[in-house]
């Protein structure tokens, strides 16, 4: 299971940094441009309201603005990094810094499904509760093991002694 939650976050990471490149081509007028024709042409885009709304977001927003959405998106994607090649490799530290990380965002997430559900918003929030609760689980269940052995082991020695 920690190895599917690390591939997520590896994924969404990958999905951020692909946001940060995108958000960094609407600098070049050109390539703006370009873009827009193209959603405007795509059926996909054109009839699916979030992304109709982003390219509109998007194509209005000034250089800086541009320059913070790619920054703070590949700040997310270093994060995301992390905690995806912590949880792929094992470590205890991964499981806390993805508590801490995920668990933070839920009472966020809450608010904006008070605002207005969505089944996105909902998929997501149900997602991120469900990954915070399976590792808070393996936490303790790795340190009610540890204890258990080390317990195990004192009476060992006690016996042997």
């Amino acid at each position: 299971m920690l190895l599917a939650i690390g591939i997520f976050k590896l994924v969404k990471a990958g999905l951020l940094v692909a946001v940060a490149a995108g958000t960094l081509k609407f600098l070049d007028a050109d390539t703006a441009e370009a873009l827009r024709h193209w959603a405007r042409a795509s059926q996909i885009v054109m009839s699916h309201e979030p992304l109709r709304r982003l390219l509109a977001f998007v194509s209005a927003a000034n250089e800086a603005t541009l320059i913070e959405i790619s920054a703070a998106s590949l700040v997310y994607a270093a994060l995301f990094a992390t905690e995806g090649v912590g949880l792929c490799l094992r470590k205890r530290w991964a499981e806390y810094f993805t508590i801490i990380m995920t668990g933070s965002l839920i009472p966020f997430e809450a608010y904006e499904l008070v605002r207005r559900v969505t089944l996105p918003k909902l998929v997501v929030t149900a997602i991120n509760a469900a990954v915070v609760c399976y590792l808070i689980w393996n936490v303790r269940r790795a340190s009610r093991d540890r204890s258990a052995n080390r317990s195990g082991t004192r009476e060992s020695s006690d016996l042997l002694n």
